[in-house]
Formats: C-alpha cells, sequence, structure tokens
C-alpha cells in the first residue's frame, strides 16, 4: 500500500506539472498573439488526433467503448464505480 501511495503522489504530480505547463503556454500564446492564433493553433494540433480518434471508437461496441473510457480515468487516478443495474442494461 506505501508503494501504491507514492506511485499515486508521483504520477499525480506530473499529470499536475504537464496541466500547468499546458495552462502557462496556451496563455502565452493567447496573451501575445490573440485569441485567433490560439484558436488556431489548437485546431491544428487536436483536430487530426480527434479525427483519428473518432474513427477508432466508431467501431468499437459500447462494452470495449467503457473500457477504453475507464482506463483513461485510472490513468488519471480518478475514481469511478460501475452500477450493476447499468452493467445488465448493457451486457443485454
Amino acid at each position: 500500500m506505501l508503494l501504491a501511495r507514492r506511485m499515486y503522489r508521483e504520477s499525480l504530480g506530473m499529470h499536475d506539472l504537464y496541466r500547468d505547463w499546458v495552462t502557462h503556454l496556451l496563455t502565452f500564446i493567447g496573451e501575445r498573439y490573440g485569441d485567433d492564433i490560439l484558436g488556431q493553433a489548437l485546431q491544428e494540433t487536436v483536430s487530426g488526433y480527434t479525427r483519428r480518434l473518432a474513427k477508432h471508437y466508431a467501431a468499437k461496441d459500447t462494452r470495449s467503448k467503457i473500457a477504453i473510457l475507464l482506463a483513461g480515468l485510472r490513468g488519471h487516478l480518478q475514481p469511478f464505480d460501475i452500477d450493476d443495474e447499468r452493467r445488465k442494461t448493457i451486457n443485454e
């Protein structure tokens, strides 16, 4: 359990560092070059990634989509709970 707590703290620290870095970077771009340039930068860097993800997920069944979502939540150290009643509905 001690190792798990240590890993959690280290992972959370890196996660927060990157979150803060990106936030500062986007603020820097927006303040110096304006919202239009910031919007273009986000569109350019995010659109290709989201298009690929949309194609990838479109072919997945509901169970697979949920498994992928839960893996992402675990990767971001977020708690979640699965409701058995909803699970029965998904499996039908």
